[in-house]
């Protein structure tokens, strides 16, 4: 058994569970929040590079949203492991919105994926928040 850490509580889980869980925060309590930040885990495919996982999840993307568009596309290492840093548009029912994906291969195999989305009006009120969330990250040590 090992120890499993919420935000809530300390929990024992057999050794050989997987973490596969979502992790949704909002600027706010009020729904819908303007600005939020989802962060979820996945895996490469065998013999996958991180540029390879990024270039699948873009073409999953570009198929569930039409007219989306990359602005903005590069290098971002966080805590000393690589990163690739995309910014996307498109435009929703509601409305122009604006995405940051950042995927980070934090263990080998393993891409940990923080999405910060809102709408186009308060997409630049949180641009500096979430940078400090990415400059200030930091992965635990396992061992």
């Amino acid at each position: 058994m090992r120890a499993y850490e919420i935000d809530e509580a300390t929990i024992q889980l057999p050794d050989e569970w997987a973490d596969q869980s979502v992790n949704i925060l909002a600027s706010s309590r009020e729904m819908p929040a303007e600005f939020s930040l989802v962060i979820n885990r996945d895996g490469m495919e065998d013999g996958e590079e991180l540029s390879d996982y990024v270039a699948r999840q873009e073409k999953s993307l570009r198929q569930e949203l039409p007219g989306l568009s990359v602005t903005r596309r590069g290098d971002l290492p966080i805590d000393g492991r690589p990163a690739v840093d995309l910014e996307l548009r498109w435009t929703a029912d509601t409305g122009p919105v604006r995405q940051r994906q950042i995927c980070v291969a934090h263990e080998p195999g393993k891409v940990l994926t923080l999405t910060a989305t809102a709408k186009e009006p308060y997409y630049a009120k949180y641009q500096a928040t979430l940078d400090d969330i990415v400059a200030r990250m930091r992965f635990r040590r396992r061992g």
